[in-house]
């Protein structure tokens, strides 16, 4: 009975051990190749490669790295990790060829062996980029000194929203001048840029210029232009009356400028002796591009005392956060 007992121990613990001895040893069975890796050509999107194969079935799988490589033998590198049996990929180059591979790796980090290699795909293009939209213009004249001496500089800048599409490549830029209608198809575009914004410093103030601006992905396929802008970097208006300290001619004194092109109105500005602005007010350029007056309405000014004046000129009708366009130095005059 004794021997039968420790017998059937005996048995019990080889049996433990070597079930102990399987649940420890190390897992270094790698997944299975991935199979039927191929290009799915109808869910390929502009500038696109979607990759599809057979989902492995190993419980422990932990997903498959994607690599890519122009050359069908060489020069592969890995372009994602994924868990899903599928990956979209994004931002190619139209000109070139692509070909994918796939392996598999589990929990344990074992890896299988790659994949077949796809057949060679340059990326889906049917589609040119939408045009870019909300594009902005600002004309400015502003003025820096140079050596000494006062140096007037033009610009204009233009703003846009940014296209959202993969392929993207770069804008376009387009100009005419004057505020006329014209196709992109007629005139070479004076610029590229990647960014949403562009600064024109190639203008002459008193010279309207119009714009448009395209988009173009990667393949070269150019989109319809954006609506037309239009605007003119402003002529510094010349003040006319009351300068250079003259008394006024009454204590409500008519101020006088010229009127200069492309102007659509003018804020006349009166600042005392401490520069404090006394007055401002807002005048619409009656388009004559001669004299124009307003007479001063503000708080009364006090007898013998030296008052500024100067403009702000705008070339759009006003909105809130209008920039100014162009901004005179200012002139003085003596209170009667």
């Amino acid at each position: 009975m004794i021997k039968k007992t420790l017998l059937t121990l005996l048995v019990f613990s080889l049996m433990l051990f070597m079930v102990t001895c399987e649940e420890t040893e190390p897992d270094t069975t790698p997944p299975a190749v991935p199979l039927n890796v191929e290009v799915d050509i109808d869910q390929s999107l502009e500038g696109e490669i979607y990759l599809v194969w057979d989902a492995n079935t190993e419980s422990d799988l932990a997903g498959y790295t994607v690599s890519r490589s122009i050359s069908a033998t060489t020069g592969f590198s890995d372009v994602a990790t994924v868990v899903t049996n599928y990956y979209r990929d994004t931002g190619l180059d139209y000109e070139n060829m692509y070909y994918y591979r796939v392996n598999a790796f589990d929990e344990e980090g074992n890896t299988s062996d790659w994949s077949t290699t796809t057949s060679g795909n340059q990326p889906f293009n049917e589609y040119p980029p939408s045009a870019p939209a909300n594009l902005g213009i600002a004309a400015h004249n502003s003025w820096e000194v140079d050596n000494g001496a006062v140096v007037w500089e033009a610009d204009i800048d233009l703003t846009w929203s940014a296209n959202i599409e993969s392929d993207f490549e770069i804008y376009r830029i387009y100009r005419a001048e004057g505020n006329v209608q014209f196709s992109t198809d007629d005139v070479v575009p004076m610029d590229s840029t990647t960014d949403i914004f562009y600064k024109d410093l190639d203008v002459v103030a008193g010279t309207t210029y119009s714009y448009k601006i395209t988009a173009v992905d990667k393949g070269d396929k150019e989109s319809q232009a954006s609506l037309r802008v239009f605007d003119t970097p402003l002529i510094p208006p010349e003040l006319i009356s009351p300068i250079d300290e003259a008394v006024a001619t009454s204590p409500t004194p008519e101020l006088t400028w010229m009127d200069v092109y492309g102007a659509d109105h003018y804020n006349i500005i009166v600042t005392d002796p401490s520069d404090n602005e006394v007055w401002n007010t807002e005048v619409d350029s009656d388009g004559s591009m001669s004299q124009m007056s307003v007479t001063y309405a503000g708080t009364a000014l006090i007898t013998n005392t030296v008052y500024d004046w100067y403009i702000k000129a705008f070339s759009k009708p006003p909105v809130e956060g209008l920039a100014v366009n162009v901004e005179t130095f200012s002139e003085d005059f003596r209170a009667p």
